[in-house]
């Protein structure tokens, strides 16, 4: 019974020594380096983004950031809503303009 607690033991210390490799912060800053795309994208200034955009686009989207959190969950918050949202009060449809990777954050604390 001893061996097999032994065992135990070691495999949970095991588990945690993975665990904290996985998310220490070095580990992270490579694998940004290695998947540019799951980076934190700067906020695009109204000077770079209009020159691509029509304006009959840009007056029906609303800007969100989509923030994920480290148990995949989703959130998206409004960055700016479109100008007619002050007159019909309805949502467009969202235009992701940013994304935040929230890992450090425990779920169900938003």
């Amino acid at each position: 019974m001893e061996v097999f607690a032994r065992h135990q033991s070691s495999l949970s210390l095991k588990t945690l020594m993975i665990s904290r490799i996985i998310l220490s912060p070095f580990v992270l800053a490579v694998f940004h380096l290695v998947h540019p795309e799951h980076t934190v994208k700067p906020i695009p200034t109204r000077d770079t983004w209009s020159n691509h955009e029509s304006t009959a686009h840009s007056s029906i989207m609303c800007d969100y950031t989509k923030v994920q959190y480290r148990c995949d969950h989703l959130r998206y918050t409004v960055r700016a809503w479109c100008v007619r949202y002050q007159e019909s009060h309805k949502r467009c449809p969202p235009n992701v303009v940013a994304v935040e990777y929230r890992f450090e954050e425990p779920c169900g604390t938003f």
